[in-house]
C-alpha cells in the first residue's frame, strides 16, 4: 500500500490573505511615491528662488548708499544737511518718500534706494540666451523695497533695510520669499 501524499498548494483562505496583505502593502508604497513625486520639484524652485534673491541682494549692496552720497564713498550724507564730516559738510540724505529710481532706467541704478519699489521677471537678460521662451527664471517674479531702519540705531538714516521678496512660479505652490540686508551710511 502506498501512503498519502501530503497536500501541496494554498488553502483559498490563505490566498485571500495574502492577496491582501500584498494589496495594503502596494498602495502604501504607491502612495509614497506619489508624495515624493508631488515635491520632487521643490529642490529646484527653492534653489533658483535663493538664487534670485541673492543676485539682487548682492547686485544692490554694490551701490552707494544715497544719492547725495559722494560716489567714492568719502563722504557720506546727513539726516540734517550741515552735519560735518572729516571737515566737510555733509549732503542730506534722500527723504524717505523720494525712494525709487529717480527717472533713471534700471541699468543705471547708482545708489540702493533707486531700487525701491521695482517689480520686474528676474535675469531677464537670459531671455536673450535661452532661445523660444526657455528662460528657467521667466515664472518668478521679484519686487524690491528699501525704507530707512531705526530699529537698532536711533539715529535716523544711518541704516537702509532692503527687503527682496521673489515669488516662485504658481505650480510650485510655495509662498513668497524674504531676503533682507541692510547697507550702511559709513
Amino acid at each position: 500500500m502506498q501512503a498519502r501524499a501530503a497536500n501541496a498548494g494554498f488553502t483559498l483562505v490563505e490566498l485571500v490573505i495574502t492577496i491582501t496583505i500584498t494589496a495594503i502593502a502596494l498602495v502604501a508604497i504607491v502612495y509614497g511615491w506619489s508624495i515624493t513625486a508631488q515635491h520632487s520639484g521643490d529642490v529646484t524652485w527653492q534653489a533658483k528662488t535663493a538664487y534670485i534673491g541673492q543676485t539682487y541682494i548682492e547686485e544692490i549692496l554694490t551701490k552707494r548708499f544715497d544719492e547725495n552720497s559722494s560716489s567714492d564713498g568719502l563722504l557720506p550724507c546727513s539726516n540734517d544737511g550741515a552735519t560735518t564730516f572729516d571737515g566737510a559738510v555733509m549732503p542730506q540724505c534722500t527723504a524717505e518718500a523720494s525712494f525709487g529710481s529717480e527717472g533713471e532706467t534700471r541699468e543705471n541704478y547708482d545708489d540702493v534706494d533707486d531700487y525701491h519699489g521695482l517689480n520686474e521677471v528676474p535675469l531677464s537678460l537670459l531671455d536673450d540666451i535661452f532661445a523660444g521662451n526657455n528662460n528657467p527664471y521667466a515664472n518668478y517674479g521679484v519686487s524690491v523695497a528699501v525704507a530707512y531702519d531705526t530699529t537698532e540705531i536711533v539715529t535716523n538714516q544711518m541704516v537702509k533695510r532692503i527687503t527682496v521678496t521673489v515669488t516662485p512660479h504658481a505650480a510650485s505652490g510655495a509662498n513668497p520669499v524674504v531676503f533682507t540686508a541692510y547697507k550702511g551710511n559709513y
